[in-house]
């Protein structure tokens, strides 16, 4: 790293000379996640689904998370490649129940955790209700 860099994570490192960059809003073109408050860029994914370990390293931020000084589309490039951020944007496919790069396997264990999660609400819903377990088929194939 040069001595005249520092580090602020996620390879957003900030330039030691002040230059000032101007944000393009073509640059938000395909990437939805990419937000721009007239300082700084952010990725809404990662301040989402980015696990603690990925948010700090030592006593250093993510700059993704907290906001990057570094106005240039070579940096945006970079996070958009970054493992960190594709975890983030497969936890928010996982989410909203789209494919994921772990492809059929991925989908499938989602929509079976759903159902899980689907048939524990009921259960817990007669159980509370009180309502005759002979009728759990009944309601069952309503939902299922």
């Amino acid at each position: 790293m040069d001595a005249g860099r520092k580090r602020s994570g996620s390879g957003c490192a900030e330039p030691s000379k002040k230059k000032e960059r101007l944000f393009r809003e073509e640059w938000k073109r395909g990437r939805s996640w990419l937000k721009f408050d007239g300082h700084l860029m952010t990725c809404t994914i990662c301040k989402t689904h980015a696990k603690p370990s990925q948010t700090s390293a030592g006593n250093k931020r993510n700059a993704w998370i907290e906001g990057c000084r570094r106005v240039k589309l070579d940096v945006v490039k970079e996070h958009q490649q970054s493992l960190m951020h594709r975890n983030c944007e497969a936890a928010e496919k996982t989410v909203l129940g789209l494919p994921t790069s772990g492809g059929m396997f991925a989908t499938q264990f989602a929509k079976r955790d759903h159902a899980v999660t689907l048939a524990m609400k009921l259960l817990f819903f007669i159980v509370k209700q009180n309502i005759a377990l002979e009728k759990w088929n009944d309601l069952k194939g309503l939902v299922c």
